[in-house]
């Protein structure tokens, strides 16, 4: 929303995924973080293997939480 200040949100491109009496919960899709898929499922230590679709760069979430 236009009325929304805060920097974070500043020329966000984002997906809500759930918006409901509980909160809301979206993705920033134009903000990349050095860091890959595979990265951080391997931070998590969530096994992974080779696939192109894990190269794919992470994006920055919001200052509400960022998990």
């Amino acid at each position: 929303m236009p009325s929304i200040t805060d920097v974070q949100f500043s020329q966000s491109v984002i997906y809500i995924e759930e918006h409901n009496e509980e909160g809301a919960i979206g993705f920033i899709i134009n903000k990349p973080i050095d860091l890959t898929v595979k990265q951080l499922l391997n931070h998590l230590d969530i096994n992974t293997y080779d696939s192109p679709e894990l190269s794919q760069p992470v994006f920055i979430g919001g200052p509400v939480a960022q998990d």
